[in-house]
């Protein structure tokens, strides 16, 4: 983030390879630019210690950072569409909203039985996580200009994000990821303060 066009660089190979798996797993695409999208908006506003850049700036920083990964992962999937048999523009877009009506939406559970209480743990746990983080960085425990303090706000942010992949179906494998993510939040919590000085 301290060299100009570094960020950027490091931004094409991630839009190439998730435009890549766009054109085979339309029902992920969503979730993927979603989670990858947002971890660049916030990598854009943290504040590198020396750049004395306002949080306005940082902010239009981020989001030009989105855009420009939106932008790479569009030129894949439309360049593949239009110049490969692989797959059409139209066959991506149906791959895309269809899992939303080809899926049984579930009714939210309610928190009184295990099944019930593991849905919503995740979510629980990357709130948990992000009022420790914010009260860390207030404590000045962890500095927001540190490479750890992004990469707990990335596995929550990842968290909160693939949890909606969890509503299109009641079986244990649509909440799985979630769970996966949710447990590295749970490190998070529990880690020494120690490692952050």
């Amino acid at each position: 983030m301290q060299l100009k066009n570094s960020t950027y660089k490091g931004i094409i190979p991630i839009g190439i390879f998730i435009g890549l798996l766009g054109i085979v797993r339309q029902d992920m695409i969503s979730y993927m630019w979603g989670l990858f999208f947002w971890a660049m908006f916030w990598a854009g506003m943290a504040d590198v210690e020396g750049l004395k850049i306002s949080l306005l700036k940082r902010a239009i920083k981020g989001f030009k950072q989105g855009c420009f990964f939106t932008l790479i992962i569009v030129l894949i999937i439309c360049g593949i569409c239009i110049f490969t048999p692989f797959i059409s523009i139209e066959e991506f877009i149906k791959g895309v909203i269809e899992p939303f009506y080809k899926y049984k939406k579930i009714d939210l559970p309610l928190p009184v039985n295990v099944y019930g209480i593991i849905f919503y743990l995740p979510i629980l746990l990357a709130i948990i996580s992000l009022i420790v983080l914010l009260y860390k960085n207030r404590k000045r425990i962890i500095r927001a200009n540190t490479p750890i303090f992004w990469k707990e706000m990335l596995i929550i942010n990842l968290t909160l994000n693939i949890f909606n992949y969890s509503l299109l179906g009641d079986s244990l494998s649509f909440l799985l990821p979630s769970i996966l993510l949710s447990s590295l939040v749970l490190f998070n919590l529990v880690e020494s303060d120690n490692e952050h000085l």
